[in-house]
């Protein structure tokens, strides 16, 4: 993932601290179905910025779940 992208993880909170809950290293399969759902997100904001039908259109073609 860059450097820059939000993720969610899962947290513990204790003492007015919250602390992400671990930092396991996650399986090959897992970290390209992450980073492929992030294009997405980019693709899909960055076609509501532009008003593009074409970047939208790209960004739910990469979509995993868009898939049948």
């Amino acid at each position: 993932m860059r450097a820059q992208d939000v993720v969610e993880v899962t947290c513990r909170i204790g003492q007015g601290v919250v602390r992400p809950a671990g930092n396991r290293d996650c399986s090959d399969y897992a970290l390209g179905l992450m980073k492929q759902v992030k294009e997405y997100e980019r693709l899909t904001i960055q076609a509501a910025v532009e008003s593009s039908y074409d970047l939208a259109l790209k960004a739910l073609v990469l979509h995993p779940w868009c898939h049948p």
